[in-house]
């Protein structure tokens, strides 16, 4: 019994010399190196390896297209997209909704992207807009009529990405996963 004691410590200290050979800042900046923070633009993020994946494997369906690009036509439409380059979540709805933009022909230059940390801290922004902007979960697609917020998507679909901004912009009183 007194040879396990001694073993297991044995053990235990080389496992603990083992890890402190790599500091916590180093393998935090291997987990900070792709998180993108602020006002970016497309051309920032379309490289990466999750959102070509993502932005290739998308494919809404073309009625539903159509009809979005109807609805987008009849309205001054503007978005705003809180996300995270660390969120899988993110990762997947991004370039989803990128796609999806094109694909109906809207003018992109209308679509603002907003990279959050891991505490989803709005940058650049003072205590009450971030509160009025309320993101607690990313990604959050706010979208916005002639100025002001009509209703946003946050984290996930109710059906589909399409359907659920479709449902957004014929104002059928859309609720995101999480307004009960």
């Amino acid at each position: 019994m007194q040879i396990v004691k001694i073993y297991s410590l044995i053990i235990l200290s080389s496992l603990s010399l083992f890890l402190e050979t790599y500091p916590s800042e180093y393998l935090n900046s291997i987990d900070q190196e792709d998180i993108l923070i602020g006002d970016l633009e497309i051309s920032e993020i379309e490289n990466f390896n999750w959102f070509q994946k993502n932005y290739k494997s998308y494919s809404p369906k073309k009625e539903t297209i159509d009809a979005i690009h109807k609805q987008l036509q009849q309205k001054d439409i503007r978005i705003e997209i809180y996300f995270g380059t660390w969120c899988s979540d993110s990762q997947i709805e991004v370039p989803s909704i990128i796609k999806l933009m094109e694909l109906v022909n809207f003018d992109t230059s209308k679509i603002r992207l907003i990279g959050v940390n891991r505490d989803k801290v709005v940058p650049n922004v003072d205590e009450a807009k971030a509160k009025q902007l309320n993101v607690q979960m990313v990604p959050t697609f706010i979208i916005y009529k002639n100025g002001k917020e009509l209703n946003r998507y946050v984290e996930f679909a109710q059906e589909s990405l399409e359907q659920d901004l479709l449902s957004i912009l014929k104002e059928e009183g859309y609720k995101h996963s999480y307004k009960f």
